[in-house]
């Protein structure tokens, strides 16, 4: 004869020493064969979802629990089905709950409800309705976590719709600090996105940069902090078009904000209506953005000789720098530091003592410049990628001159340690070591480094130079059909390949890749001035096997 009481008893000792097996044994004995109760058949289900049996729990509720479900067996059943990726039969359950329901179920149950159904909503990809019952969970339960993550992680809210949901919240008294915890966790998401965001523009990433910004667009489209590196990322990318239509909404929106005259700017520049990007950016009606300090380059001229288009991969935004005015930024707030550099890159060009004045009174403005920048994941974090650039720029400006290079070294090391991740400072250090003669150290930043495509081509092209000048042919003619496979459209890499099989000797693929690079470019000096020696080499070759035949 069954003993209810001792087997319930028993059940929930192995159930707390997770011995589930056994508890589920006990668990069917009580709920199949003995006098139970809707609490018993309750029991077992939820063992067996703890222990992954979802498709025995489902059939157990359908054959052997009696009807009318109770709502917490209604619950276990799509939870069940949610976890089979039953999406429309779990959706199908849950509206045959009775609307009276909702007055006789505990809130939990009632949140747990709200979020199954959210989460077969989503799945379904219909995210309003996820959206709607996510946010009804929180407001049956503040403390359903689960509904306020996915709200934040999917951004299936607006900053708006996170702020007003957040503000109606009533949580149970001693509760109180959940609140303070959300609040700084949905501000926390969106700069932490911001901040990735500026971090793969640092690095050239630019496409996952505008994934990031453009998720953050999503849910606040004037969101103000993140305008300005999406704008910077479609210029890199060239996106001319949807840089046209993102500046006149701007300009209609937010007439006096930077970031619209910014993006006006911008697209002028893209469009090659140099005039009329100096109109716009000169015309901010207070300070510049933050974006800048980003967004511009500090590369200083494109270098000569085999280093020629070593830059072509800084961001494009360079020549911005010239059209801003020192009687904007600079006088409405001294202490704005990518003014100072935008100001060194405009004196770059003519002027290198006011550049280096420019870069650092940058320095000198960046908080924190002297120290090592904060985590990228901390809130306005992204700011501080840009705290290496006056250091940066002002060893690029003392690289032009020969008899400045040992003052550049210490600013290129200065500016690695406060930006690991920028890979124009490797760069940099390349560069100086190849003008130095110090082949085997020139390589510059890893070509693994997971950089765009584009922005490889120097970085290759620049190992095949150090490898090329310290007589490794082989290993320098690998390296440019990387860089030609990144660009095979560029005269640049055709001839660096054609260079390559020369000095190896191959006379005939060097003849076919400069005739490709020349029908590419039909003034590349390069190809015109080693033609007329590859045609005598290659005669001087054919006479020297004649005469040993």
């Amino acid at each position: 004869m069954l003993a209810p009481d001792a087997l319930r008893g028993r059940i929930a000792r192995y159930q707390s020493a997770g011995q589930l097996t056994s508890a589920i044994f006990l668990a069917e004995i009580l709920a199949s064969e003995g006098p139970n109760s809707p609490d018993d058949r309750l029991q077992f289900v939820r063992l067996l979802m703890l222990t992954g049996q979802h498709r025995r729990a489902i059939e157990f509720i359908q054959r052997r629990c009696e009807t009318p479900l109770t709502s917490q067996l209604l619950l276990c059943s799509a939870q069940s089905l949610c976890a089979c990726k039953e999406w429309t039969q779990c959706l199908a359950v849950l509206s045959s709950i009775p609307a009276s329901a909702s007055t006789e179920t505990d809130t939990i149950t009632l949140s747990s409800l709200c979020v199954t159904r959210a989460m077969a909503n989503e799945a379904l990809d219909n995210r309003d309705q996820a959206a709607h019952w996510y946010t009804q969970a929180l407001r049956h339960d503040p403390c359903c976590s689960e509904a306020f993550d996915r709200l934040i992680d999917h951004h299936l809210l607006s900053t708006t719709e996170e702020r007003d949901l957040l503000n109606e919240l009533r949580l149970p008294a001693g509760l109180e600090c959940i609140a303070t915890i959300y609040h700084a966790r949905a501000a926390q998401h969106i700069a932490l996105r911001i901040a990735w965001a500026a971090r793969h523009l640092a690095q050239y990433r630019f496409r996952q940069c505008l994934a990031l910004t453009q998720s953050v667009l999503e849910s606040d489209p004037l969101h103000t902090g993140c305008l300005p590196l999406h704008v910077a990322a479609m210029v890199q990318l060239n996106m001319r078009q949807e840089l046209y239509r993102l500046a006149h909404s701007l300009f209609k929106l937010l007439p006096q904000h930077p970031a619209s005259w910014f993006a006006v700017g911008c697209y002028h520049l893209l469009a090659g209506n140099s005039e009329a990007a100096r109109n716009h950016l000169r015309s901010f009606p207070h300070p510049t953005p933050t974006a800048p300090s980003l967004a511009l380059g500090c590369h200083g001229d494109e270098g000569s000789g085999p280093f020629r288009g070593l830059r072509a991969h800084s961001c494009g935004l360079v020549s911005l720098a010239s059209v801003w005015g020192r009687s904007q930024a600079i006088q409405l707030d001294p202490y704005f530091a990518p003014a100072y550099l935008a100001l060194g890159h405009a004196y770059s060009a003519k002027d290198a003592d006011k550049a280096l004045l420019a870069y650092r009174a940058a320095a000198r403005a960046f908080p924190g410049s002297a120290a090592a920048p904060p985590p990228i994941s901390c809130p306005g974090g992204w700011w501080a990628t840009g705290l290496h650039l006056p250091h940066l720029c002002i060893g690029t400006e003392y690289l032009k001159t020969e008899m400045a290079w040992p003052l550049a070294e210490p600013f290129f090391k200065q500016a690695l340690e406060l930006c690991p991740v920028d890979p124009s400072v490797l760069n940099e250090l390349g560069v100086l070591a190849y003008r130095r003669r110090q082949y085997p150290d020139a390589d510059g930043p890893n070509k693994d480094s997971g950089l765009e495509r584009e922005a490889l081509v120097p970085v290759v092209m620049n190992l095949g130079h150090a490898r090329r000048k310290c007589g490794q042919y082989a290993e320098a003619l690998q390296a440019y059909q990387e860089a030609h496979d990144y660009a095979p459209f560029s005269s640049l890499t055709l001839a660096a390949v054609g260079f390559a099989h020369h000095l190896l000797g191959h006379y005939e693929e060097a003849l076919t890749w400069y005739h490709r690079s020349l029908g590419m470019q039909a003034d590349n000096a390069f190809c015109a001035t080693v033609l007329p020696f590859l045609f005598q080499e290659q005669a001087l070759a054919e006479r020297t096997t004649q005469a040993a035949g």
